[in-house]
């Protein structure tokens, strides 16, 4: 599964994209972008503050590594005036840099002794490292560079959900997307959701339940914080599913899951490490006050859990929330005969409207 950003979200808890310092410090020269400045009499840009940009979410499973070559403009006082994307594999790699590179700050260029704005190109270098990093920055691809929107703040990704793959779908071999339109309140938290385009309704309500664990810094505007409407898009794939898994739902589908072992086998019953508690859909919160779930979901050798599906739900929408909240537990290994091994629970779940409780 991958998400894709519209406006493009950098986002990567798994993978941080490096920029190479020694390209940095080896900014291009044009001459043509000089504006008439003779490079005889001109010191070039330093960067003294490099902000490095996240790696784009739906490239994780290829790994690939690419340069972005931007435009920029920086100005007397060492700050990225305008970006602009000059080449890039994909818009996610160039929404990636420019969301960086705007937040960079130079030595400033001097000519005679006094600091002048100047326009070079600088590449931006994206190498997958695995390595696990909150991610910092969000890159809104409808971020005018006009002057009227300069006193606008954007909000930025603390933290973000993957949505879940509805098992329903998956167990089918249906691919699909939603787009969603989404609030950004003034505590940073979605405060409202609306499904703008979805090839299957699932799809819609697992990337509605997956939005509603996003975390903000919040948006301003004059100074002041203010809400922010935001859109994203999220393509399903079951081609990003590990081959693993993908021979499991074949085995579900078949009942057969010898490589799952019973609770009851286990030398102990595995304990939860972290726990996320699910949200309650805003859109039931005028009809309802509570709601019941029962989710089934594998743990697997190393307490992750897997394939989380409704078992159970007096609303789909609370399973929806459910296994949205489930899929990002960890659990202690469980073991049989002290040895890891793949397990399976069933577990109940009760929604409230002022909290979730969870047994």
């Amino acid at each position: 599964m991958r998400i894709n950003g519209r406006p493009s979200f950098g986002r990567e808890v798994r993978a941080l994209c490096h920029v190479s310092l020694a390209l940095c410090l080896a900014i291009i020269f044009n001459p043509l972008l000089a504006k008439g400045v003779k490079d005889s009499l001109l010191k070039e840009p330093v960067p003294i503050k490099i902000v490095n940009p996240v790696y784009p979410f739906e490239f994780n499973r290829t790994k690939v590594e690419t340069t972005v070559e931007l435009l920029v403009e920086i100005n007397e006082k060492g700050d990225v005036e305008e970006a602009s994307v000059l080449s890039a594999l994909h818009v996610s790699f160039g929404n990636a840099a420019l969301g960086a590179v705007r937040r960079w700050k130079f030595k400033p260029a001097m000519k005679d002794g006094q600091p002048i704005t100047v326009r070079r190109v600088v590449p931006v270098f994206f190498s997958y490292t695995g390595r696990k990093h909150p991610a910092k920055s969000v890159n809104l691809s409808r971020i005018s560079k006009s002057r009227k929107n300069r006193n606008l703040v954007y909000p930025e990704i603390l933290d973000q959900q993957e949505p879940v793959f509805p098992f329903a779908l998956l167990s089918q071999g249906i691919d699909g997307n939603a787009t969603a339109n989404f609030v950004v309140g003034e505590g940073g938290f979605v405060v409202s959701v609306e499904i703008e385009d979805q090839s299957h309704p699932e799809f819609g309500h697992a990337a509605a339940a997956a939005l509603m664990h996003w975390k903000f810094k919040p948006g301003e505007k004059d100074g002041q914080i203010v809400p922010f409407s935001l859109q994203q898009k999220f393509s399903f794939s079951r081609s990003y599913l590990e081959p693993t898994i993908r021979n499991w739902i074949r085995q579900i589908k078949k009942s057969k899951v010898d490589f799952i072992t019973k609770p009851m086998e286990l030398d102990n019953k595995p304990r939860p490490i972290s726990r996320k508690v699910p949200v309650f859909p805003p859109s039931l919160a005028g009809k309802t006050t509570d709601g019941k779930v029962k989710i089934r979901f594998i743990v697997d050798k190393k307490g992750k859990v897997l394939l989380p599906r409704v078992e159970e739900a007096s609303n789909p929408l609370f399973g929806f929330a459910a296994v949205t909240a489930i899929s990002s537990w960890k659990f202690e290994p469980p073991l049989k005969d002290g040895e890891p091994v793949n397990t399976e629970f069933v577990l109940p779940m009760t929604f409230k409207l002022e909290s979730n409780e969870v047994p």
